[in-house]
């Protein structure tokens, strides 16, 4: 816990979260979106649905 590698670990971890929008816990990233914070089970929902729809409109106009 206290090694130079377990440091650096935490500090790229950090500063990759910082890099995609991160800034408090709990977050969670659903297709490349941030979530932050307790959320309902519904804003997951619904972010998971839109993301499911926005590829099958991809999926659709590659067809």
């Amino acid at each position: 816990m206290t090694s130079d590698a377990a440091h650096q670990g935490v500090t790229r971890d950090s500063e990759e979260g910082y890099g995609i929008g991160v800034t408090s816990t709990p977050a969670f990233l659903i297709d490349g979106r941030p979530v932050l914070g307790a959320q309902p089970t519904d804003v997951f929902t619904d972010i998971i649905d839109e993301a499911a729809e926005q590829e099958r409109q991809q999926e659709d106009g590659n067809e």
